[in-house]
């Protein structure tokens, strides 16, 4: 079942899926194409359309964040962001880093924390 407050992409090419409404058992959204967006409407039947290249699929937090990935951790307070490396995730989907801004080859103890945004 479709929650709208979770992201979503495309299953084939990974494109970006803004979920406009759902009525019923069907899903409108807007699909972010190379040329702009196109708007799509889904059935709620396991997510899929006939046309498998607009296949729907969860964007799960962090999925493209890789383990000891240069990171600014914080909880509440976004203004007391903390340096430090990510560590993956707990069952709820909330960030770990390394204790005291240490990495994977340094510790095994790890730190949970309520965001996490990758340094570039």
């Amino acid at each position: 079942m479709i929650d709208i407050k979770k992201k979503y992409q495309t299953k084939q090419e990974g494109l970006k899926v803004d979920i406009l409404a759902v009525k019923g058992d069907v899903l409108i959204a807007a699909v972010k194409l190379s040329t702009g967006w196109q708007g799509k409407n889904f059935t709620l039947d396991g997510i899929f359309q006939a046309d498998d290249s607009f296949s729907l699929v969860e964007v799960i937090p962090f999925f493209d964040y890789k383990i000891d990935d240069k990171c600014l951790f914080w909880n509440d307070d976004p203004s007391k962001k903390v340096r430090g490396h990510y560590a993956g995730t707990d069952s709820d989907g909330y960030p770990y880093s390394w204790d005291e801004g240490k990495t994977s080859f340094t510790t095994d103890s790890k730190r949970a924390w309520a965001n996490c945004e990758k340094l570039v």
